[in-house]
């Protein structure tokens, strides 16, 4: 599919943003504050290994990149839902297996990941656009170690999910104008087909 291209609001005719569809998913540690007092340098350390061990590999694997990381939070584009979709189960699965290996309970990580379909502004390393907003703010809807999807995700991914997902119906995420329709799908079920 062909980026649209759309002119600066200024209406000059230099620098123009280009467009993508895109499948977006966000991540956000639970309780990272909380860790982050009990100790800064372990919290910092096993986060760390985890964006390198886990979540930047799995992303290359399902095809997609890690746009941005701040702090206790990631953005990361994929080219279709289902890729998104399977790279979020994939890594909630993965987390669990870390934190079991390292047998420290006060420093389990666990992630509350949001997945939606939306069109994007590209900006050289960095996307922008109301659909990234919301699945920043959709993130906080999810369960810990769960995954949340927007209905527009689930409607495509329905078929292919071999799991059942909870309808929460419309939520109101902070500084979002309209509702949006969610679904949790459970990370640890069968892999999408």
């Amino acid at each position: 599919m062909a980026a649209a291209v759309m002119r600066k609001r200024d209406g000059s005719d230099g620098y123009r943003y280009v467009r993508r569809l895109v499948s977006v998913a966000f991540a956000d540690v639970v309780g990272y504050s909380r860790m982050m007092s009990r100790d800064e340098d372990a919290t910092v350390t096993r986060w760390l290994s985890i964006r390198r061990t886990i979540l930047e590999p799995k992303a290359n694997a399902y095809r997609g990149r890690l746009v941005n990381a701040i702090g206790d939070s990631v953005l990361l584009e994929f080219g279709n839902v289902l890729d998104a979709v399977a790279w979020s189960r994939d890594v909630q699965v993965a987390i669990r297996a870390f934190n079991a290996a390292q047998r420290d309970p006060i420093q389990d990580f666990q992630l509350r990941i949001a997945v939606h379909d939306c069109e994007i502004i590209d900006e050289h390393a960095d996307i922008f656009g109301d659909g990234v907003n919301i699945a920043a703010r959709l993130q906080a809807f999810a369960p810990p170690g769960g995954v949340i999807v927007s209905e527009k995700v689930y409607d495509v991914v329905r078929v292919s999910l071999d799991v059942a997902a909870e309808n929460l119906g419309p939520l109101m995420p902070k500084n979002i104008a309209a509702p949006v329709c969610a679904y949790v799908i459970d990370p640890g079920a069968a892999a999408i087909t």
